[in-house]
């Protein structure tokens, strides 16, 4: 390959997978910073010899430089948190989740993997129009389609990627950010490998999975407005936790809202104690004020943050149980992109 084929998308790909500014990134290589955005923007190319140097500080082959990046959908990516404090580390994750899809095309060329099948859950409504009853009945329905029972599901992330998603892990390096979602001809869910706890990445899962079967026909401006932000955050929310856990059989088995009596449900269910709590409000079960006492008592007892068994429930190995029950998907859970 040639220098004429420096790709100046790649370059601030790069720059922003790594957290770097154009002055950050134009210090280590001794050049300006109007230079780092000449060469991104293509109105020049690096002379020969800097390429190396470039390939250098961002920790990536020259080849990578050299190619044109993939062309994503332009549906919109789905994140918990919109904040500006976390614009940053969403660019640094959209990023990686497009490095990601790449060596998922790649492997697709090699090996079998499912078809997408993520059922559309929508019936063509508007998230305005998609009520919380709408969501019981559709996550119920769609463990009616995908043969899931009405017991605990036994790999979360296994289901979903039997299903067609690309479902990869990786560490977000900011709090406040969650996992995200993005719909295509191959949906993706990406989740926050800083947060490696089994309840935690079952419901994440989830929580995409609401995304990806309630909002197909969201668009990119309507995602980002700030009340169809909390809307869908709301309807994923609800989607979540009515597919880990529904109704009829939350009714059956969770008869107290103590602490002691959440745990052993939590072992069985593999579900937080904090989204039992807050099922119970949603199904009425509880009053505003149990509610809130319950919260209370969690925070008194320093469990908003970590509950007691989030260490000894394993997290999900989605490789491992694939592969355990005959399925030819590759690349499972991808903690290194």
């Amino acid at each position: 390959m040639s220098l004429s084929q420096f790709s100046g998308a790649r370059l601030r790909d790069a720059r922003v997978a790594r957290g770097m500014t154009a002055s950050t990134l134009a210090e280590l290589l001794g050049v300006t910073s109007g230079a780092i955005s000449h060469w991104e923007h293509e109105q020049t190319v690096p002379k020969p010899g800097v390429i190396n140097r470039v390939a250098e500080a961002l920790s990536l082959p020259e080849s990578f430089f050299l190619r044109r990046p993939r062309v994503e959908s332009e549906t919109p990516y789905l994140y918990r948190s919109r904040s500006a404090a976390t614009k940053r580390a969403r660019e640094s994750a959209e990023v990686r989740q497009r490095w990601f899809m790449e060596i998922f095309d790649f492997a697709e060329k090699l090996v079998q993997v499912p078809v997408a099948q993520v059922d559309d859950l929508s019936a063509g409504k508007s998230p305005t129009e998609i009520s919380f009853d709408d969501i019981e009945s559709g996550a119920v329905e769609l463990r009616k389609r995908w043969g899931l029972g009405d017991g605990p599901i036994a790999n979360v992330a296994a289901v979903v990627e039997s299903r067609g998603c690309a479902v990869t892990r990786f560490a977000f390096g900011a709090d406040d950010l969650n996992s995200f979602s993005k719909f295509g001809v191959r949906p993706t869910i990406v989740l926050n490998g800083d947060r490696d706890v089994c309840v935690r990445g079952r419901y994440d899962d989830a929580h995409e999975l609401g995304h990806l079967v309630l909002h197909r026909g969201v668009d990119r401006g309507m995602a980002e407005t700030p009340e169809m932000h909390k809307l869908l955050e709301a309807q994923a929310h609800r989607f979540a936790a009515a597919w880990l856990f529904p109704a009829s059989s939350f009714v059956d088995e969770v008869y107290s809202i103590a602490l002691d009596a959440l745990l052993s449900i939590k072992r069985r269910w593999r579900v937080s104690c904090q989204m039992m709590i807050r099922r119970a409000r949603d199904l009425d079960l509880i009053n505003q004020d149990k509610y809130e006492r319950a919260f209370r008592d969690l925070s008194r007892r320093g469990f908003r943050t970590a509950e007691p068994l989030d260490d000894e429930l394993e997290p999900e190995d989605e490789f491992d149980d694939l592969r355990q029950n005959g399925l030819k998907l590759t690349l499972g859970s991808s903690r290194a992109v």
